[in-house]
């Protein structure tokens, strides 16, 4: 798999996730999935940059 394709994916996850949570209120379900999201997306970037 492609980073680039990853981090736009996480992205595009961590958009619909916030979406999801404004929309729903905000919820402890809601908040954990945009943690993790949030947090993949951290170690994505932080092994990419370490790569280089």
């Amino acid at each position: 798999m492609d980073k680039g394709f990853s981090v736009g994916f996480l992205v595009v996850l961590l958009i619909l996730n916030v979406m999801t949570l404004i929309i729903n209120g905000i919820t402890t379900l809601g908040l954990a999935s945009v943690a993790a999201c949030a947090i993949a997306l951290g170690c994505l970037v932080y092994l990419a940059r370490k790569k280089k």
